[in-house]
């Protein structure tokens, strides 16, 4: 792709290749992190030739391959990290406000399989529980497993299309802005702590 738009002189800044494994949405990276590896020091081969920058594309919550990100690509590079960001507002609305969280997911729930053509995930209904399973005081916790993360990830088109619950998620997040802002710091950070290079 970058040497048919080099031949047809188009400017490219930027490539988000398709790398080996699975970069599924909000949970960490799925495959070998040595295949990876590989794969990331010839694309990097290919952006150093061609000169455009190296685009990593759904790459929150990609722990596990940060380091090595880190460590290979020695030029300014671009990593999507902003997806889980409404994750952490979910996190948020789970402690403060346990019904309307309780109301976001039911809207996930029921919208988890036409959520699953847009995007490519794993969970299905049947790796989560229906919400009257599920105590109140198990609410936040549910934001650290993987199903759950994806359930309430990929359907937030459907939530914020009901006017009423996307006005009632904007208030409280304006009401509970510092905590809001606390979660959101420390989900930043985590991301850029990792992507720095391991120190030899």
């Amino acid at each position: 792709i970058a040497d048919m738009l080099s031949g047809y002189q188009f400017p490219v800044f930027s490539i988000a290749p398709r790398f080996v494994g699975e970069f599924q949405k909000g949970i960490d990276y799925i495959g070998s992190i040595e295949e990876f590896k590989e794969n990331v020091k010839e694309h990097y081969k290919i952006s150093n030739h061609f000169g455009h920058r190296l685009s990593f594309h759904s790459g929150s919550d990609k722990f596990s391959v940060f380091n090595s990100i880190g460590e290979i690509v020695k030029q300014p590079y671009h990593i999507k990290i902003a997806g889980t960001n409404w994750l952490e507002a979910v996190r948020v609305i789970s402690v403060k406000n346990k019904d309307l969280f309780r109301k976001i997911y039911e809207i996930s729930y029921e919208n988890l399989d036409k959520a699953k053509k847009l995007y490519d995930i794993k969970t299905t209904l049947q790796d989560v529980k229906n919400i009257n399973d599920i105590d109140e005081s198990e609410y936040a916790s549910l934001l650290d497993k993987d199903a759950y993360r994806q359930l309430l990830h990929v359907c937030y088109g459907y939530i914020l299309e009901v006017a009423e619950l996307k006005e009632d998620i904007m208030n409280l997040l304006s009401e509970e802005e510092d905590f809001y802002y606390s979660k959101l710091g420390s989900h930043f950070e985590k991301h850029l702590t990792e992507l720095q290079a391991p120190k030899k």
